[in-house]
C-alpha cells in the first residue's frame, strides 16, 4: 500500500512538471479542451487551419525518427514504456546537431544518431524533445505505463477494468493482454497523443471520476491522422474527429452487450468516429452535402478509410472497418481499427 501511494503522489508531481516543461503537451487545469485544432487554452492560434492542408504537412516529423522500434512520423507523438524499460532512439538526418533532451529519463549516447533511453520508474508522462538547438524538433510524449500485473481482481486504484480474456491459443500477439495502462488524471487528460488527438478523446466512457486507465496503440493514432488529412483533401473542414468510443474496458464492453470476446476496443487500436464541425452538436455532419445526415455520410467517410487500407504508401496498418446508421441514441458513425488484417461487416 505504501508503494502504491508513493507511485501515485510522485506521478502527480511528475505530470505537473511535465505540463510546465512542454507547452504543447497539455492544457492548463480548468481551461477549455482544444478539440477544433484552431485554438489552444490560452486563445493563441495553433494547430490546423480549416480548409488548408499546410498545417497537416507541417505536422510531419522533420527527420526520420524511431523510438523503441516504433516509427514517429509526427512532430508530436505518444510512445509507451514500462517502468525502467530501455528504448532505443534512432535518428536519420543530414543535421549532425540533433540532440535528445530526455528530462527525467536516463539517456546515454550509443553512436552518432543513436541513443538508449531508460524509462523512469514512476508511471507518468515525460516529454522528450528531439532535434537541433533552436531548430525544428519532435516532442515525444513518453507514457510510462502502470504494469498490467498491478491490477487486482480487475481493479486498478479503484478503477474497474475487468478481466481480459486469455491470450489467443494460436500465439497471435494481437490478442495478448496489454502490457500496461496509461494513467489519466483531470490535470493531464489533454496531453497530445498526436498532432490532432488528445488523451481525453480515448478514455472509456463508463466512469466519470479520476484516475482513469486506458490503452491507445500508435497504429490507431497514425491511421486516424491519415484519415483526418484525407477527409480534408476532400474538402471537409475539421481539426479532429469526434471520437464516440475508443478504449473500452472489458467490464464496460461486456456491460454494453458487445458479444465480441476479443473486441479491438479493449486493446486500444479501435475507434468509432464521425465528423462534427458544422454545427458542433455531437452528431455527424452532412459531409456529402445532400441536405440530410444519414448513413450515406458514414459510408462516404468509410470509403476514404477503405482507400487508406488499400494503399501501402500511406503507412497505415490495415484493419477492421464498418459504417453505421443513426439510431435514437446516436447519429451515423464509422468504426475503424488497426488490427493488422482486413475485416468488414
Amino acid at each position: 500500500m505504501f508503494w502504491n501511494l508513493l507511485w501515485i503522489v510522485t506521478a502527480l508531481l511528475s505530470t505537473g512538471l511535465s505540463s510546465l516543461s512542454n507547452g504543447i503537451a497539455t492544457r492548463s487545469p480548468g481551461a477549455t479542451r482544444r478539440i477544433d485544432g484552431a485554438r489552444d487554452s490560452s486563445g493563441t492560434a495553433s494547430g490546423a487551419t480549416a480548409g488548408s492542408l499546410e498545417s497537416f504537412d507541417s505536422d510531419r516529423a522533420p527527420f526520420s525518427l524511431f523510438v523503441g522500434g516504433e516509427d514517429v512520423p509526427f512532430r508530436v507523438m505518444a510512445v509507451y514504456a514500462l517502468p525502467g524499460e530501455e528504448l532505443p532512439i534512432q535518428v536519420t538526418s543530414a543535421d549532425p546537431g540533433i540532440q535528445v533532451m530526455a528530462g527525467a529519463a536516463d539517456l546515454r549516447a550509443v553512436s552518432p544518431g543513436r541513443w538508449m533511453l531508460r524509462a523512469p520508474l514512476v508511471p507518468a508522462t515525460y516529454p522528450i524533445r528531439i532535434g537541433p538547438p533552436g531548430g525544428a524538433s519532435v516532442i515525444v510524449n513518453l507514457f510510462v505505463l502502470v504494469p498490467y500485473d498491478r491490477m487486482r481482481h480487475g481493479v486498478l486504484e479503484g478503477y474497474r477494468i475487468g478481466e481480459y480474456p486469455n491470450p489467443d491459443a494460436r500465439g497471435d500477439c494481437r490478442f495478448d493482454r496489454p502490457r500496461g495502462f496509461i494513467r489519466v488524471t483531470a490535470a493531464d487528460d489533454s496531453i497530445q497523443l498526436s498532432p490532432h488527438f488528445q488523451l481525453w478523446q480515448f478514455v472509456c466512457k463508463e466512469c466519470p471520476s479520476y484516475p482513469k486507465f486506458l490503452v491507445v496503440q500508435p497504429t490507431l493514432l497514425i491511421k486516424l491522422e491519415r484519415l483526418l488529412a484525407t477527409a480534408r483533401t476532400h474538402g471537409v473542414e475539421l481539426g479532429t474527429f469526434h471520437v464516440m468510443s475508443a478504449y473500452r474496458t472489458p467490464l464496460y464492453n461486456k456491460g454494453i452487450g458487445n458479444p465480441t470476446t476479443f473486441s479491438r476496443h479493449q486493446y486500444g487500436d479501435a475507434a468509432d468516429i464521425f465528423v462534427d464541425e458544422h454545427p458542433r452538436d455531437g452528431r455527424m455532419d452532412d459531409i456529402n452535402h445532400d441536405g440530410r445526415v444519414d448513413r450515406k455520410d458514414a459510408a462516404l467517410l468509410r470509403s476514404w478509410a477503405e482507400t487508406l487500407d488499400r494503399d501501402p504508401t500511406e503507412g497505415v496498418l490495415v484493419g477492421g472497418l464498418s459504417d453505421y446508421g443513426p439510431t435514437g441514441s446516436h447519429g451515423p458513425f464509422v468504426h475503424v481499427d488497426a488490427r493488422g488484417y482486413s475485416a468488414r461487416w
